[in-house]
């Protein structure tokens, strides 16, 4: 586990919001339905962040990019050896998308939970909100405490495992980082608990 000194967490946040969604890219038709899917089991965890429970709303970036100072997936995945070339699939799968950011929609399916995806200029006051600990003056959500940030997906050739960090930002030096790693199983995507790196601060 790392520590990152607060003006490391918020550099980072900071230059993760520098790409402004109108220069993003749409997400490839072909790509849409898995990766909005990996994004809802990802964000279905009850453990998301560090806060236990369900969240009963989401702040989201809306766009994707890379990590945001997280390791490699070769150094932080530990797959069983069946799984080994799919992961090395899904791997290099997102490494090919290194300096792509896709632009989100509101495709989540999250049951009750609500969604606001936040453009640059939002994110930028909730971050202020947040750090600062000040009452939200508009509340959108104000059930929502954290900006979340998903990464592009790394699929496997037979889309059957996949690869997303999800990033959370919670005010001052609450936030994390980590690798979440699914297969597709008959219940939807499962997640394995493959990955030994986490970035809190």
């Amino acid at each position: 586990m790392k520590t990152l000194p607060l003006i490391v967490v918020l550099l980072v946040f900071v230059a993760a919001g520098e790409n402004n969604q109108k220069d993003a890219l749409e997400v490839p038709p072909e790509r849409v339905a898995d990766t909005y899917a990996v994004y809802d089991a990802a964000l279905h965890n009850p453990l998301v962040g560090d806060h236990q429970g369900e969240p009963k709303a989401y702040f989201i970036s809306d766009r994707t990019g890379d990590t945001y100072g997280q390791e490699d997936p070769e150094k932080c995945i530990d797959a069983p050896a069946d799984d080994l070339h799919a992961l090395e699939q899904a791997t290099s799968d997102f490494q090919e998308q290194k300096g792509k950011v896709y632009r989100l929609e509101n495709r989540f399916n999250l049951g009750a939970r609500k969604v606001k995806l936040l453009n640059k200029n939002e994110e930028g006051r909730v971050e202020e909100w947040l750090f600062n600990g000040q009452t939200r003056p508009e509340p959108p959500l104000d059930e929502a405490t954290d900006i979340i940030r998903l990464s592009n997906v790394g699929f496997s050739g037979d889309r059957l495992l996949a690869i997303v960090t999800v990033s959370n930002y919670c005010g001052g030096l609450c936030g994390s980082e980590r690798w979440r790693i699914f297969k597709r199983t008959k219940d939807g995507w499962t997640e394995q608990p493959w990955n030994r790196c986490v970035t809190v601060s």
